[in-house]
């Protein structure tokens, strides 16, 4: 082997490894889920709520790999449960089928993930039922051990003083999801967003009708910590938490892009107005 020869392979694999570093550093790989992952094992434990697992990404055929193994890992410990998994195209689809017209006018009313990602899990848990896991989260226990203690579950942000959508486990018809989904459609439709954009679909809509109905915040059997780790609020047991990469995928792949400023910079609606009171 000549000089020449070696240095061409050389320089070859160099750039080899640094595209290589690139894939797997500087960009996370992309994996592809399927729509639906059925359960693998029956289960004996008697619930309202349907073992039935929800979660949306921002593009199921390009989904990152640290949210690609929380899934995977979600889908591997707890067989019992079907997976649904949807993005915003396919939930689309599903709202268009299944729902009134007044729901899909707005869904796409907003070109906002969060606002988007929450108006779902108000819809779907509110009409199907189940569990609805934020893709930020990874469960430390096996769902089928939370309907053993009960079949609603609602998520207390401590730091906010309100309800949070992190993790929503319910039957279908639930008063206040319903109350809260229903609300939030007159919202979107009639440009109704509140003092701001915590008003429109999230946890503080589903917390101000649970107190509507009654339902006090201290009621709730799982609370939120600063850290965003979800633990029961009677044995301070850790049920789920932010999963370690999803602040580099996040940036990258622009999961959750920053509410405060498509606020600021008014990119959500054209004329956003303030409910009066």
């Amino acid at each position: 082997m000549n000089q020449f020869t070696f240095l061409f392979i050389l320089v070859i694999n160099s750039i080899i490894v640094y595209l290589f570093s690139l894939q797997y550093f500087d960009h996370p790989a992309c994996f592809k889920l399927d729509p639906i992952y059925p359960a693998k094992k029956e289960s004996t434990v008697k619930s309202k709520c349907p073992k039935i697992v929800h979660q949306i990404v921002p593009d199921i055929n390009n989904v990152p790999s640290g949210l690609y193994n929380t899934i995977k890992h979600h889908i591997h410990v707890n067989p019992e449960f079907e997976y649904r998994i949807y993005d915003y195209n396919s939930a689309e689809e599903i709202l268009k089928k299944d729902f009134e017209p007044n729901v899909l006018s707005a869904y796409i009313s907003s070109n906002l993930n969060q606002v988007k990602t929450d108006y779902i899990k108000l819809a779907f848990i509110s009409k199907y039922g189940g569990v609805f896991i934020d893709i930020t989260q990874i469960m430390c226990i096996k769902l089928i051990d939370l309907l053993k203690v009960n079949n609603v579950y609602f998520v207390n942000n401590l730091l906010t003083n309100t309800m949070d959508l992190k993790l929503l486990i319910s039957h279908p018809d639930n008063k206040a999801i319903l109350n809260a989904f229903n609300r939030a459609t007159g919202q979107l439709n009639h440009k109704y967003y509140g003092k701001d954009f915590l008003e429109i679909t999230s946890g503080r809509v589903l917390g101000e009708e649970l107190f509507n109905l009654g339902y006090l915040m201290h009621y709730s059997l799982l609370v939120m910590d600063n850290d965003f780790k979800v633990k029961s609020r009677k044995h301070q047991k850790l049920i789920c938490h932010q999963y370690k990469s999803f602040e580099k995928e996040n940036i990258i792949c622009n999961l959750l892009p920053d509410l405060a400023v498509f606020w600021i910079q008014k990119l959500i609606y054209e004329q956003p107005k303030v409910l009066a009171l």
